[in-house]
């Protein structure tokens, strides 16, 4: 769901306005080529002189993810990370040590019915994310011992 029209068609219909920051988010999501955290958000914020406090930030994410609107996916340490939902399903893989993140489209079907398999206690899997850690090819030139499983 990238049209932002549409979007601001829905909330509105579901009594929430279409604010600046709001509007804002969804166009900082709809551009970006990764999932971008609160932190990344705020910096486009200050970069484009547009003025939201932390707490309008987070309550229009709780917001945008509750409609369904943004993913709240958690990548690495936790930390949380903000997508567009879209029609296509997606993995992430990401850096260790740089914190790049790339998009990986589509998904093995067998996978999940080999995962249900498995579980003798679940009749159904809803929902389900996937995320690969491991090192970019310029992290894995500069720290060569952690490309071998060395940990340095």
């Amino acid at each position: 769901m990238s049209n932002l029209a549409d979007i601001s068609r829905r909330l509105k219909s579901q009594g929430h306005r279409f604010s600046a920051a709001r509007s804002f988010i969804l166009r900082a999501l709809d551009k970006s080529r990764t999932p971008l955290s609160a932190t990344d958000l705020q910096k486009l914020f200050k970069k484009h002189k547009l003025s939201a406090d932390r707490t309008t930030l987070y309550r229009e994410l709780k917001l945008l993810t509750k409609q369904g609107i943004i993913m709240d996916l958690r990548l690495k340490d936790g930390k949380r990370w903000y997508e567009l939902a879209r029609a296509e399903h997606r993995h992430h893989i990401v850096c260790l040590k740089c914190d790049k993140i790339n998009e990986l489209a589509g998904c093995d079907p067998g996978l999940v019915d080999k995962t249900l398999k498995r579980s003798s206690d679940f009749a159904r899997i809803q929902s389900h994310s996937l995320v690969f850690f491991g090192l970019c090819k310029l992290c894995a030139k500069k720290y060569p011992a952690m490309s071998s499983g060395q940990e340095s």
